[in-house]
């Protein structure tokens, strides 16, 4: 079940699940993507509260200043980013809790704008099942924080670290479409985009996030707005490719093999 955000100045758990295994990054070729600048990155305060929000896409909650900010988060922004023609929300998607599946974690998602002076104004968005699986999205402006930077602004471009980062051929077991491919392409980059192509159909961008078992992603098509962040559970195999099941949208499974260079639109 996704969890309606109360209020964001609420803290984040602090349990993070390590992955088990090293892994060397592959190189992402013929990319010709530019890298996603974020506006979070930084210190900030909001009420009697300060975040740290870091380029590696884990963040910290301190009831001082100077901190310390422990690893109680995860997050990634959508820009609406790409090529679909759906409307750009600027969004914030959260992960902390227990992320040994995605049933237990804590994801919350955001509207956020950025303000002429420099402050980020962030307004938890509720989530209401709706039919076929999608959600209605409130913000629940009452809660909405004002966070107020502490030092000058970083807008720098996330530099993540985890399992997914390259190319993937995937295959799950959805039939959104009559008679669609069963076959997608993945490309997952260090600043928290996704290419994503749904072979014979389109190709288009989101937004992820991975922590511990978790992974998320938000962005167009499947993955838009009308059914909210869609958060799945993942396993890594001894030949380092990895499954995973979704806690929305019907609970699909899917299996990402990696290679070098998937097949593109």
């Amino acid at each position: 079940m996704k969890k309606d955000p109360a209020h964001f100045h609420t803290v984040l758990g602090l349990c993070l699940i390590s992955l088990a295994a090293c892994y060397s990054e592959p190189e992402i070729k013929n990319d010709s993507h530019t890298f996603l600048t974020n506006p979070f990155i930084g210190r900030w305060q909001t009420g009697s509260e300060y975040y740290e929000f870091r380029e590696d896409g884990t963040g910290g909650v301190s009831s001082n200043l100077n901190g310390p900010f422990a690893n109680d988060f995860s997050y990634f922004i959508w820009y609406g980013q790409g090529l679909g023609n759906l409307p750009k929300h600027n969004t914030l998607i959260t992960a902390g809790g227990d992320t040994t599946t995605a049933g237990n974690a804590e994801i919350k998602q955001f509207a956020f704008l950025v303000n002429s002076n420099g402050t980020i104004t962030c307004t938890p968005q509720i989530l209401t099942p709706a039919a076929n699986g999608s959600f209605t999205i409130a913000p629940d402006s009452a809660a909405a924080a004002v966070f107020n930077p502490l030092g000058s602004a970083a807008n720098k471009s996330f530099a993540l670290h985890n399992p997914f980062i390259g190319e993937w051929h995937a295959a799950w077991n959805g039939s959104e479409h009559e008679g669609s491919d069963s076959t997608w392409s993945y490309q997952f980059r260090a600043d928290g985009t996704v290419k994503t192509y749904h072979h014979g159909l389109h190709q288009f961008e989101n937004g992820y996030l991975v922590r511990g078992q978790v992974l998320v992603i938000l962005g167009e098509w499947r993955f838009n707005d009308n059914f909210g962040y869609i958060s799945s559970t993942f396993t890594i195999h001894d030949n380092g490719n990895i499954s995973s099941d979704e806690q929305d949208h019907g609970g699909l499974h899917w299996d990402f093999t990696r290679v070098d260079t998937a097949e593109w639109k």
